[in-house]
């Protein structure tokens, strides 16, 4: 795969494409962009058999299964029925020291993130308590500390106002006017939660609050699929400049509605008009499930180098997965930390298993120019699970179409009105082919 190139042809361009150097060639203009400066050794899925390790640089904290909201495509069910426990601090501790070597190793910042199916500023005492004894330990290592956050935006303001000055970027859900937002996201009363939401947007962006970075991660449902253009403009009134396009997936308890589910199409459509409208205002439009700037594939955190910590104190390879009481995800989980030997253990063999089952490609995939690019299905799709054969073909029409269009705009044609309003004709017209395995 690291060999093959890509002719993409239609009336308007003529392109070569090698998507492991991450290069485009126009032949027309005989210039040459760049779409990535990360080399693809960087790409999990390239280590062969037995060569691939698990180093992580990034740790990845979920501190307890509490929240204050009642989401409707909420990826944990029955989440208030989990024990409100908190991991092990010498677990901490040692999962630090694995994470810093690391981070030494590879000439990066310690990087530590507050994550899960939780509203992690619930637990600030918690917060507190691990940001110290990772900058203590990142200091040991000479390394700088970079703190993250995700937060549903539903806190008080002395919180916000906190969180802005002690996280280096926070990601905060956020789906759009009140009456996109409301729909979906009411608190544990039922109540709406839009206008606790923008005021924390408020308190996030004011310049004295001094934090470097924001992203709204807006879900994407049926009834806002197309709204999409209004939901942008609406963050642009709002400063915000960078935003992530989710729509609402399956997750792995089964337990979202389909009628909540949009339709791929209408995404896709929705969001290029969007995004136009988002690059001429200084806002960057992304979706995650595609993305050409940079070697990816699907979700799981070892694929990222990053350790997660479930609250009870488990090593998860999924972000869905965020505990294993009762055994119930333990497919996904591949260590903890043991107090008896006063260190993190990673089973090896564990690993090396999630990691075969994730790496082996799909049938579909193995000479697709996305292939470095796209989450494969994920997460909808997991090999872990065992629900989907290799050979079993999946819709990945909206991946593909992605990253055509930013491949096309990457080259500096612009995609046009009525191309995007008639996206399948366009998309399905352009041809692709593989000129050199």
């Amino acid at each position: 795969m690291d060999h093959k190139l890509f002719r993409i042809r239609w009336k308007d361009g003529d392109l070569l494409y090698r998507p492991a150097a991450g290069q485009i060639y126009n032949l027309r203009t005989k210039e040459r962009i760049a779409v990535s400066d990360r080399p693809a050794s960087e790409f999990p899925a390239l280590r062969e058999n037995g060569q691939w390790s698990f180093n992580p640089f990034c740790l990845t904290l979920y501190l307890g299964n509490k929240c204050n909201l009642n989401c409707a495509y909420c990826y944990i069910p029955e989440k208030e029925r989990l024990p409100a426990i908190h991991f092990d601090l010498q677990a901490l501790r040692s999962a630090a020291k694995v994470v810093a070597r690391n981070s030494r190793r590879y000439n990066k910042p310690f990087i530590l993130g507050f994550h899960g199916g939780n509203e992690p500023l619930l637990h600030l005492q918690a917060i507190r308590q691990c940001m110290d004894i990772c900058k203590e330990t990142a200091h040991q290592f000479g390394l700088p500390l970079q703190a993250y956050c995700t937060t549903n935006g539903v806190v008080s303001e002395k919180t916000a106002v906190w969180a802005a000055r002690a996280f280096h970027g926070i990601t905060l859900s956020w789906d759009g006017p009140d009456e996109l937002h409301d729909q979906f996201r009411p608190k544990l009363n039922g109540k709406g939660t839009a206008a606790d939401v923008r005021r924390t947007v408020s308190v996030l962006t004011a310049p004295e609050n001094g934090l470097s970075h924001l992203r709204i991660r807006a879900t994407v449902t049926s009834k806002s699929v197309e709204k999409l253009l209004d939901i942008v403009q609406y963050f642009g009134q709002h400063h915000i400049k960078q935003a992530d396009l989710c729509p609402v997936y399956q997750n792995l308890g089964g337990s979202v509605s389909p009628e909540v589910i949009p339709d791929k199409i209408l995404f896709l459509k929705n969001f290029l008009k969007a995004r136009k409208w988002a690059r001429k205002n200084g806002m960057s439009l992304t979706y995650a499930n595609t993305r050409l700037g940079e070697f990816h594939d699907k979700h799981c955190t070892i694929f990222q180098n990053n350790l997660t910590i479930t609250p009870d104190g488990y090593f998860t390879s999924c972000f869905q997965t965020t505990h294993n009481h009762h055994s119930h995800h333990e497919q996904y989980m591949f260590g903890k930390y043991r107090k008896s030997a006063e260190k993190t253990v990673l089973e090896e063999g564990k690993l090396l298993s999630i990691y075969r089952k994730v790496a082996t490609p799909y049938d579909q995939c193995k000479d697709c120019f996305n292939y470095y690019h796209c989450s494969k299905g994920c997460p909808e799709i997991c090999p872990v699970a065992g629900t989907h054969a290799p050979a079993a073909p999946f819709d990945c029409r909206v991946e593909r179409w992605m990253s055509l269009a930013n491949i096309i705009e990457w080259a500096g044609y612009e995609i046009r009105e009525s191309e995007i309003r008639y996206c399948e004709d366009f998309f399905s017209g352009l041809e692709v082919k593989l000129v050199e395995a």
